[in-house]
């Protein structure tokens, strides 16, 4: 216990180390081999305290491994989406980028994630902290290393063949070191940004990048996990591809990820106001849209959306597309669940979704937006056409767009949409909003609930 006390452990694990030191028996060895050089017991005696002392020793570990594996399953990670998640609670975000191209709109996301400093919403509620931990994900080449490196700052050769010199991690660390200067953010202060920040390199093969992705999100506990496009934009707008193997890493995540997982298309989303004047003074610099279809992707979108609301210099406008009327929407639905030949399955989900939607909808609306802490405006459209018209003319209104992926989504706003789909990832109308010939302007952030068990997960990765 004295030793464990000056480690600097605490009292539990000093009691659990000297109980597994003592039944390993080296003790109780010396204490008989020298029981029987004095004569103190007979030999017969001393041979019945070894065996009992191997036995002890045999049994021990089994019993040992048994209590670990029953804590672990009781404190296991368990995933739960945002829309369960009360907007107060803190929110542990994994940020995966892969060059420092990526830290400036992610670095000014979590930042936003924040909230405001004083806390105060219209019904107590206020912005939660957030825990940031940064993943740099590089590719092994065959003259690096597979390992983690914690803000790395040796020298490596300059080399053609290899994508990672050092440099590109010690930009990311300046970055995060200046991002955290400047915002005065000392870890768990009260300031205007609750953050505290661990900056990791994953080294590993394209193939097994996923992996590290998973374990690290299982490890922090994370709540969210974001990761950049790899499509960047150019100067004239459009946007440019990137690396294939980035997409790659993408699609594999999204697969196994253990929580909700939110890709970021870049169009560039500048820093809020500088905290000069009060809160009351910083203007509004981000005007944010939540596009509101219906089903899980779409109400963790409105999650994550409302956690953007509390901070002073965003204003966000929850964008709910409806059809006209509900009978012809049910009509509607039956005959695009008789074209995919699963009419009760279809229609059963479409119900439940439909009813899941409205409960928290509704619940939404009567906290947030009759309280005008969150804009709101209806969009009615008939098909996936019109919801594309919709969508345009919105054109340079935001500077950010967060919406769900849609997985399984059978609505008939957004019927047609998939059949002219470039990035299946993204979903028919994120990939929308993604292609330049729709949207120039205004970042995209595509969020996908995970519904899967963490087994599930686990086999997956």
């Amino acid at each position: 216990m004295v030793a464990t006390w000056y480690l600097g452990k605490t009292v539990n694990q000093g009691l659990v180390t000297g109980f597994l030191l003592n039944v390993k028996g080296h003790v109780d060895l010396l204490v008989i081999a020298m029981a029987e050089t004095t004569g103190i017991w007979e030999p017969e005696a001393c041979i019945m305290m070894v065996v009992t002392v191997m036995l002890q020793m045999l049994t021990a570990a089994p019993i040992a491994a048994v209590v670990v594996k029953l804590k672990q399953k009781v404190l296991s990670y368990h995933s739960q989406p945002l829309e369960w998640t009360p907007s107060t609670e803190e929110l542990r975000l994994l940020l995966c980028i892969h060059g420092p191209r990526d830290v400036p709109t992610m670095l000014n996301l979590v930042e936003i994630c924040g909230g405001s400093g004083d806390g105060a919403a219209a019904d107590g509620e206020g912005g939660a902290p957030v825990d940031l931990y940064l993943l740099h994900l590089v590719e092994l080449t065959k003259r690096i290393t597979n390992s983690m490196l914690i803000h790395q700052q040796d020298d490596h050769p300059n080399d053609q063949e290899c994508y990672y010199d050092g440099e590109d991690t010690r930009v990311i660390a300046a970055a995060v070191d200046i991002f955290r200067a400047e915002t005065g953010i000392s870890a768990r202060q009260a300031t205007p940004l609750h953050l505290s920040s661990l900056q990791a390199t994953a080294l590993s093969e394209t193939i097994t990048m996923h992996q590290d992705v998973y374990n690290a999100a299982v490890d922090i506990r994370a709540s969210l996990l974001l990761l950049p496009f790899h499509k960047h934009q150019r100067v004239d707008g459009r946007m440019q591809d990137g690396r294939k193997q980035v997409r790659a890493v993408n699609e594999q995540i999204m697969r196994c990820a253990p929580c909700t997982v939110g890709i970021l298309i870049d169009r560039g989303l500048g820093a809020p106001a500088a905290e000069t004047g009060g809160i009351a003074a910083r203007p509004i610099v981000h005007h944010v849209a939540v596009l509101f279809f219906g089903g899980g992707d779409d109400r963790e979108a409105l999650a994550f959306g409302l956690r953007l609301s509390f901070h002073p210099s965003v204003a966000v406008t929850v964008v709910r597309f409806l059809p006209p009327s509900v009978h012809a929407f049910n009509a509607k639905v039956e005959v695009e669940a008789f074209k995919g030949q699963d009419v009760l399955l279809a229609i059963g989900k479409q119900d439940m979704d439909r009813d899941k939607d409205e409960a928290f909808f509704s619940d939404f609306f009567n906290r947030y937006i009759v309280s005008s802490q969150v804009s709101y405006m209806e969009k009615y459209v008939e098909n996936g056409a019109a919801t594309v018209t919709a969508l345009c003319s919105m054109e340079g209104m935001f500077s950010l767009f967060l919406v769900g992926k849609g997985s399984n989504r059978n609505s008939p706003l957004t019927v047609g949409l998939s059949e002219w789909e470039e990035f299946p990832e993204l979903g028919s109308v994120a990939d929308l909003l993604a292609s330049s010939d729709v949207m120039s302007t205004g970042s995209v952030l595509v969020l996908q609930q995970c519904i899967k068990s963490n087994q599930e997960c686990q086999i997956l990765s």
